[in-house]
């Protein structure tokens, strides 16, 4: 993060960057500001607080380069000099996860292409692409290069430090928070690590030799670096307010400037971006909504019910169009950059129909299908353009409950 030079001081109440009001279409010639702690004071171009905004793998995942999102976000960070920043773990799971959804598509690919070429003529059979065979994984290699880089060249990347990696590891072992009660969670407890490490720095981030990767500076006296840590993952928060760390991981945190927000929505509205409860009725009732919230209730149900689902179900299977139940919990939006983001909760009741039978279920019998009836708690990401049409929607987490 680059120094800022002239004529600064630390002010003294909570950090905010004070924007234009929501749904301008263009800031020009308004300023954002910034006042409180953690601020530094520049008195002729006004506030700008300095936070780290660091990212758990299941937020990146919905800020991925050529994400819209990401442009928003990264347009708002640099409005009022903050960085945008992953921990090396982070980076390493998530060009794993890219890698396995990769290789996944392009052997799905090369089946149909070959199923096709079964069905057809010789003289229209499909030519061999980059995508077939050994030079389809020289492909998959060259686009986790590229899909690399693209997350460096977005994101700070903060290293493990070696201590906390063995503290990770004795938390593990010690069945000690962030880890679960069975001892699961020695990644999160790295990434944690990583995050109150650089929340207890004052000298922010010094460059690492190969410019690639960014080192958390030595400790010294002086202003100490806000982070703020975006995850929804459970076993970082407080049970009974997911907004806050749990009570053991606050005891331990102490006055470190380290603070949880859930969603990348919450995190812009932590450094003062404009953002609103609002009335979600017209986001869930478009047909683009319904129909990706259907393929991502459909894929969950299928992994519920075997680890293979199209040996599983090989003739027919569908998901009924999902319907609210009750009211949404939560819509928070945001808008910038020609762009809209929601963030909603909700239940939705759905049929799952199927010719075939469910090893080890009962289901009811519906014009010669087997239909069950499900329940799907989600958390949505929703962003659509500027004259309201879904662009993407990431639907983290998903749980299918069986009701019947």
């Amino acid at each position: 993060m680059r120094r800022l030079h002239t004529e600064l001081q630390l002010a003294t109440a909570g950090s905010r960057c004070q924007w234009p009001t929501v749904g301008r279409k263009s800031w020009s010639g308004q300023r954002a500001s910034c006042v409180g702690v953690g601020a530094l004071k520049r008195s002729t171009w006004g506030y700008y607080a300095l936070h780290v905004i660091l990212l758990d793998t299941n937020q990146l995942r919905r800020v991925l380069p050529g994400n819209p999102t990401l442009t928003l976000l990264s347009a708002a960070a640099r409005r009022c000099g903050h960085t945008l920043a992953i921990t090396d773990i982070v980076l390493r799971e998530v060009v794993r996860q890219h890698r396995a959804q990769l290789e996944q598509a392009r052997k799905a690919l090369e089946d149909a292409r070959r199923e096709l070429d079964k069905l057809v003529r010789p003289v229209s059979r499909i030519v061999p692409t980059a995508w077939d065979g050994i030079a389809g994984r020289k492909s998959v290699g060259l686009e986790m290069e590229f899909f690399e880089g693209d997350l460096r060249a977005a994101f700070e990347v903060l290293s493990t430090d070696p201590r906390d990696a063995m503290d990770a590891f004795e938390r593990e072992a010690d069945h000690r928070p962030p880890c679960k009660a069975n001892g699961q969670g020695g990644r999160d407890a790295t990434i944690y690590l990583t995050a109150l490490r650089a929340a207890r720095q004052s000298d922010n981030l010094a460059p690492a030799p190969n410019q690639q990767t960014r080192e958390l500076g030595a400790a010294t006296s002086g202003r100490q670096l806000p982070v703020i840590f975006v995850s929804e993952d459970k076993g970082f928060s407080d049970p009974q307010d997911r907004a806050h760390f749990a009570p053991d991981l606050r005891n331990e945190i102490g006055d470190a400037q380290l603070i949880l927000r859930r969603d990348v929505v919450s995190a812009l509205a932590e450094i003062g971006y404009p953002t609103e409860w609002v009335d979600a009725t017209g986001i869930i009732d478009r047909d683009d909504f319904v129909g990706m919230l259907r393929d991502a209730v459909t894929r969950e149900t299928l992994g519920m019910l075997s680890p293979a689902p199209r040996d599983a179900f090989p003739s027919f299977v569908r998901v009924g169009r999902p319907r609210l139940k009750g009211a949404v919990r939560k819509a928070r939006q945001c808008r910038g950059q020609g762009l809209i983001l929601t963030t909603l909760t909700g239940t939705w009741s759905s049929n799952f129909f199927t010719r075939n039978a469910p090893a080890g279920l009962d289901p009811s019998t519906m014009r010669s299908d087997f239909r069950l009836r499900i329940a799907a708690d989600v958390t949505a990401l929703v962003v659509q353009d500027a004259c309201g049409a879904v662009v993407e929607a990431d639907f983290s987490p998903v749980v299918v409950t069986i009701t019947d």
